[in-house]
């Protein structure tokens, strides 16, 4: 079976969601892995306090557990590729998405209501300035 698409971006984070929205990738992709991203933004760890003393992880650490995890999932995915980008996550898939000429995002809400009136919801962010269509997902 063929595909329409030639870049899906499946934007999945360390939730629950993430293997639903990658299924739900290759399934719209035909089965052909090639055509999917897996697109995951690293988020800089806030800082531990522990009375008079703050701890800051190095920037190359969490850049390498967050590699390490993206390629893991990637790993599963015959054909896939791993995106990893930095920032504010809705600006930075968003802009991923026009550089690369992505037919598609699929994103699934992650928070529940009271951190959604809190932070935000991603998945409306992106819905509302993504350059290509997206998909949103609803938890099962």
């Amino acid at each position: 079976m063929g595909t329409t698409f030639h870049t899906i971006g499946c934007c999945i984070d360390h939730g629950p969601a993430w293997r639903a929205i990658v299924d739900e990738g290759v399934r719209l992709a035909g089965g052909d892995g090639r055509v999917v991203r897996l697109v995951h933004v690293l988020l800089v760890p806030p800082p531990l306090r522990a009375g008079p003393y703050t701890y800051v992880e190095p920037p190359e650490v969490a850049h390498a557990d967050e590699e390490r995890w993206l390629g893991e999932r990637v790993a599963a995915v015959p054909g896939a590729a791993g995106v990893l980008l930095e920032g504010d996550p809705a600006r930075a898939i968003c802009a991923w998405a026009a550089e690369s000429g992505a037919d598609l995002l699929i994103v699934a809400p992650h928070r529940g209501p009271l951190d959604r009136a809190v932070h935000g919801s991603l998945a409306r962010a992106i819905a509302l300035h993504a350059p290509c269509p997206v998909l949103v997902l609803r938890p099962a």
